[in-house]
């Protein structure tokens, strides 16, 4: 059986978890004796490799008319992928990215071969028009699609001041084009053109419902590979208590509210590892921030682009993985990661985040704001002993069920 894996960005020129999640689950289907392909992006390669993974590749859209960037009409390279379409013959297609470059009018193409197709979210963005579920940034939303609350929200997000936005407002709000329509729109176009539309959260999944997806859905949540490794020695109660980040440095992971608080703490009882990839053009600005921010820490420390082979280094220097995102996370891959090197996590009460994380469990969780954070690592040192126990999801049991989902 052939089975395409098509995403918009994969190894090697991108690192993150819907990439992650695609060669977990490709190794696995290889492994089990399937014919697989990534599919994905490049303006000039046809073909490529990755860690044994085969990797083909056709042109990103560049039509950037209104209609096609909203997904209204089809991308200029829907022929190309109907090429390449008849050229592979596949028996299974499985999108793992929602863009002008991929969309619907590709999932139905894929259908319309005679492929069963599918769909996984990775990504708030396929439902939220804000990318994080956060209402007007200051609470959590409920997730329902509303023309006036989505459109007041959405403005107030992009718009730089009040005569902006409001224009903004008017357009959302009376426009056919209305953002929370377009959304709700597109998630039943997603959901008519494939034989299952995928979550990897549960939170997403009733979000879906909520928004009047109900029929062939399905949640297969990510998983790592390897074997979870020893408890190592921890300070958790004794000076200083050792925090570590791991992840991107951009504002939604909230590193800045860390940083706040590891400048409050005091220093002598706490240390702050931060470890993170050299930020893209989009980020970048925001991570000259953080490092000046940080000059004058001198309980904080900083490795940049850390090596996977050194990962493991990483969580043996720190007692507490710290996870502090804004948004609701549909993983994220490090809370499993941590799990798998028996480090307990703090992390927001957030979306995938509170899936994972059990208070006296594995982990503690907070508020994302710097009070709640900084309340709940101040009473590390006032709690009795916690015999804390781990259980990382493996990539193994991600293929069992997926294996299930696309045979049914």
């Amino acid at each position: 059986m052939k089975i395409i894996l098509v995403t918009d960005y994969f190894y090697p020129s991108s690192i993150g978890g819907t990439e992650k999640y695609v060669f977990l689950l490709a190794k696995q289907l290889e492994f089990a004796g399937y014919d697989v392909r990534i599919l994905t992006l490049s303006t000039s390669k046809k073909k490529g490799s990755y860690l044994g993974l085969n990797i083909d590749y056709i042109k990103p859209n560049t039509d950037n008319s209104s209609l096609v960037i909203k997904c209204i009409s089809p991308s200029d390279n829907l022929s190309e992928f109907n090429d390449y379409m008849d050229f592979n013959t596949p028996n299974i297609v499985h999108f793992h990215t929602f863009t002008p470059n991929f969309n619907h009018f590709h999932f139905g193409l894929a259908s319309t071969k005679g492929c069963k197709t599918f769909f996984t979210s990775h990504i708030p963005g396929h439902i939220c028009p804000r990318g994080d579920f956060r209402f007007f940034n200051n609470s959590n939303c409920n997730g329902k699609l509303n023309r006036l609350k989505c459109s007041a929200c959405y403005s107030n997000f992009k718009s730089k001041n009040f005569i902006e936005g409001a224009g903004l407002f008017v357009y959302n709000y009376m426009s056919k084009y209305s953002i929370s329509n377009l959304r709700r729109g597109l998630l039943h176009k997603i959901a008519n053109s494939v034989n299952q539309f995928i979550t990897v959260s549960d939170w997403q999944l009733e979000i879906l419902k909520k928004n009047g997806i109900y029929k062939n859905v399905s949640v297969c949540k990510q998983g790592i590979q390897g074997e979870k490794y020893e408890e190592h020695s921890r300070n958790s109660f004794t000076s200083p208590i050792r925090l570590g980040f791991l992840g991107r440095a951009c504002p939604e992971k909230g590193l800045h509210l860390l940083i706040d608080v590891i400048s409050k703490l005091p220093q002598n009882l706490f240390t702050l590892t931060i470890s993170t990839p050299s930020p893209n053009i989009e980020h970048n600005s925001y991570f000259e921030k953080l490092q000046l921010k940080a000059k004058d820490i001198p309980n904080l420390n900083w490795i940049i682009d850390l090596n996977g082979e050194n990962i493991k280094s990483f969580f043996d220097s720190i007692d507490f993985l710290v996870v502090p995102s804004l948004c609701f996370e549909t993983g994220p891959f490090v809370v499993n990661e941590a799990f798998m090197h028996q480090t307990p996590v703090l992390g927001s009460n957030l979306g995938g985040i509170k899936e994972l994380v059990f208070e006296n469990v594995n982990g503690h969780l907070f508020e994302p704001n710097i009070n709640s954070i900084m309340d709940v690592i101040l009473n590390l040192k006032k709690q009795n002993y916690i015999q804390y126990s781990f259980s990382a999801r493996q990539s193994i049991q991600m293929f069992e069920e997926m294996k299930i989902i696309y045979e049914n």
